[in-house]
Parts: structure tokens; C-alpha cells; sequence
């Protein structure tokens, strides 16, 4: 529930072993259920067959056991999503797959600056001097790396509005494509104009430094976007951007699947 609801649940953990829902079961399992892939110390398997076991007497005794029969339908649950070989810590892994939220991936990240916190994503910004590179060795994170600037995303839960197919738009290239996010390059050059239309939640990082005017059914204004600067955005429609100032804009368009 912690990790459902965007908290570090790195965090949780250890301030629930510090207060009074504290247990030996949930400071020992509960830790290696942070763990991607945690050591095997007991399989999930051999929690099937004994409260199985446990099942089968209390019926015979015709004894209610509402909590162990519960647990029971749980870990078989975790047995035929193929974890009965797993770590029994491991059973976290029916309620996320039940809830489409990870536990162990939702602790954040230990480097950079938190720049954006939301009920979708927690994004962080440090210095770095790799070329552009795209990484996503976790589902739930994705690394930018731009000349000098690193962006790390960290989704906590998919958005109430996404786009099944990749955005067609002129001037937008789809570039990179995670399990849980599309990333788009936009280059707009000086004098031009183009639809920024985007049926999704979504995140801009800007490569460069840009005056563009911004146009709404309605409204107009002017934003001066900064090099390396990042924003959260909702769905836009209708929306048309003209690069009003004396430089190329380059931005990515990171959104949300």
C-alpha cells in the first residue's frame, strides 16, 4: 500500500521496525522484499505446503483458521506466477502484480536533486559527463544522461491518462522506447512553428536555451525555457508552440505510458 501510494517504502520500512507494528517476520522478510532478487533463505513453495498442512488438520477439526487460510490462497497465488523456487519474501509479488506497483523498485534513488515530486513520479538531477544516453535496466526508471546533466525518473504509478500508439507528430522523433515510457526529440528552429499537442502526461527536458510562444484556443503567453531545466506536464490539445527567440529550441518529451 505504501509503495502504491508513492512512498519510499526504503523509508517505510524502517519506521514501522521502529514503532509499534514492529515484528521479527516483517523486519526479516519485509528487507529482502526490497530486494530485486533476493538470496532464497526459505522458498516460497514450502509455505504452500504447510499451511496446506495447517489447512487440512483444522478442517478435520472442523476449526476455523480465516488469517492462515487467507495466506494459504496467497503463496498459491505466488506459485503459479512461477515463484514456488523464489524466496517465500517474494510472495509481495502477487500484490504487485495484482496492483501494477512494484515494492522493490519503488525505493528512490540515493544520487542528485529531487526536482519533481508527484503521485506519478519522483524525478532526480545531478551533473554527469556522458554523451546522450537512455537507460532503463529497471521498468519503473529511466536515466537520461545529456552533456552534463542526468535525469533519473522514477515512475511510481502509471497515469489515468496514456496513449496506446507512439505520438505522429512533425518535428517530434521517437527515439527511445522503455516498457513504461516513450521518449520524443524536438527541434524547433528559429522562426518555426509546431503543434504541441500531446494526449498524455509527460515530462520536457530542454538540451538548450529557447524563448517560445506559447498558443491555447484563447490564450498566448511566452516561456523562456533554460538549458537543463525540467517540468511536469498534463495533457495538452490544441496547443501550438513558434520559436520566438534567436535560438534553436532542442527538447526531449518523456511520456508516460
Amino acid at each position: 500500500m505504501g509503495a502504491k501510494a508513492g512512498i519510499d517504502v526504503a523509508q517505510l520500512y524502517e519506521i514501522v521496525n521502529g514503532a509499534a507494528g514492529a515484528s521479527w517476520m516483517f523486519a526479516d522478510r519485509g528487507r529482502r522484499m526490497l530486494e530485486e532478487d533476493p538470496e532464497v533463505k526459505s522458498a516460497l513453495a514450502i509455505f504452500v505446503k504447510d499451511l496446506d498442512i495447517v489447512y487440512a488438520e483444522a478442517k478435520k477439526l472442523m476449526s476455523p483458521i480465516p488469517v492462515a487460510t487467507a495466506a494459504l490462497q496467497q503463496f498459491i497465488s505466488g506459485q503459479s506466477l512461477g515463484l514456488g523456487g523464489s524466496d517465500d519474501s517474494q510472495v509481495v509479488k502477487v500484490y504487485e502484480n495484482v496492483t501494477g506497483t512494484k515494492v522493490a523498485a519503488s525505493t528512490a534513488p540515493t544520487t542528485g536533486t529531487l526536482v519533481i515530486n508527484n503521485e506519478y513520479v519522483k524525478v532526480f538531477k545531478q551533473t554527469c559527463d556522458k554523451a546522450t544516453l537512455f537507460d532503463s535496466s529497471r521498468d519503473d526508471l529511466v536515466t537520461i544522461s545529456l552533456d552534463g546533466v542526468q535525469v533519473q525518473i522514477q515512475m511510481l504509478k502509471s497515469p489515468p491518462v496514456s496513449n496506446p500508439e507512439a505520438l505522429v507528430a512533425e518535428m517530434h522523433d521517437l527515439i527511445w522506447e522503455a516498457p513504461r515510457a516513450r521518449v520524443y526529440k524536438l527541434l524547433l528552429p528559429l522562426g518555426q512553428s509546431c503543434s504541441m499537442s500531446y494526449p498524455f502526461f509527460h515530462l520536457t527536458i530542454a538540451t538548450s536555451r529557447a524563448q517560445v510562444m506559447i498558443n491555447l484556443p484563447g490564450l498566448q503567453w511566452t516561456e523562456h525555457v533554460q538549458e537543463g531545466s525540467v517540468k511536469w506536464n498534463q495533457p495538452t490539445l490544441g496547443c501550438t508552440a513558434t520559436n520566438s527567440g534567436n535560438t534553436s529550441l532542442c527538447q526531449y518529451i518523456v511520456e508516460l505510458v
